[in-house]
């Protein structure tokens, strides 16, 4: 294992007296403390993926997209095919052209399809991933900035952060119908990461980045920045530190770590 990721990996460690609530000072025989030098987390920003990650949107998710299409997505399909899709892509390549009314757009059903979503999350049915709000006040206290780099819509992060109260947090989000993204590239490229660290004034190396989607980690491995993925049924068997060797099927990079939620950093992240 290199130097700046062993580095990277003891900083998340702090995360366990901090976010369990005793002392944040570490033993001084820990390897955190020898390679921190007693002080300094190895990043200096944190950048999230929405959906999946931030919170346990996807199932509502699928449902809107079903409703608009006029047509059952299976959760297979749904795992294996969707996530980590933007939007309009996934629209367009899966609607009968005879859904269509007259004068009707694939614009019009993504309008149709976040209204749907965001009544979901007006009614109580988002939850946030747990732990999130812990690990963002701790990050906050610490002095790394966060942001949001989605390949979702707008309108609905905006809503479900609100609705979740943690939208302080995050300095800006960066969303898949930005007109930024429209002008750039979406996730796998390393654009939508390397735009957010760029906006942040943070060298992507000096990033940490929180994903679920191949397609995700994918792009914050290609911008250079370590990666915690949160498990879904796709990415639970991708390598994981000290793993060297990249996945095979995917060539994706071992993670960082590959957690069930963000509490689970507090368990996996010891001295």
């Amino acid at each position: 294992m290199n130097f700046l990721l062993s580095l990277v990996l003891c900083s998340l460690c702090s995360l366990v007296p901090a976010l369990s609530g005793q002392s944040c000072r570490p033993a001084v025989t820990s390897t955190l403390w020898r390679l921190r030098g007693g002080g300094g987390l190895a990043f200096d920003a944190a950048l999230f993926d929405f959906d999946g990650t931030l919170a346990q949107s996807e199932p509502l998710h699928r449902l809107a997209f079903s409703e608009v299409l006029g047509k059952e997505i299976g959760v297979e399909e749904w795992e294996t095919r969707c996530v980590g899709t933007s939007p309009p892509k996934l629209i367009a390549a899966r609607i009968d052209p005879a859904r269509l009314a007259a004068g009707e757009t694939i614009d019009g059903l993504l309008k149709q399809r976040a209204a749907i979503f965001e009544t979901f999350v007006e009614e109580g049915k988002l939850q946030a991933t747990g732990g999130a709000a812990r690990l963002l006040e701790y990050l906050k206290e610490q002095g790394v900035r966060c942001a949001v780099v989605s390949s979702g819509s707008r309108s609905c992060i905006v809503k479900a952060l609100e609705h979740l109260g943690l939208s302080s947090f995050f300095e800006f989000i960066l969303a898949g119908d930005d007109e930024e993204m429209n002008q750039g590239h979406h996730k796998p490229h390393p654009y939508p990461y390397l735009q957010a660290a760029s906006r942040l004034g943070v060298a992507p190396e000096r990033c940490v980045a929180f994903e679920d989607s191949i397609s995700g980690i994918k792009s914050a491995q290609a911008a250079n920045m370590l990666v915690v993925a949160v498990r879904n049924a796709v990415n639970a068997k991708l390598p994981v530190v000290p793993a060297e060797q990249p996945c095979e099927k995917t060539g994706i990079q071992p993670l960082m770590d590959l957690v069930d939620d963000f509490d689970a950093l507090d368990r996996r992240f010891i001295f």
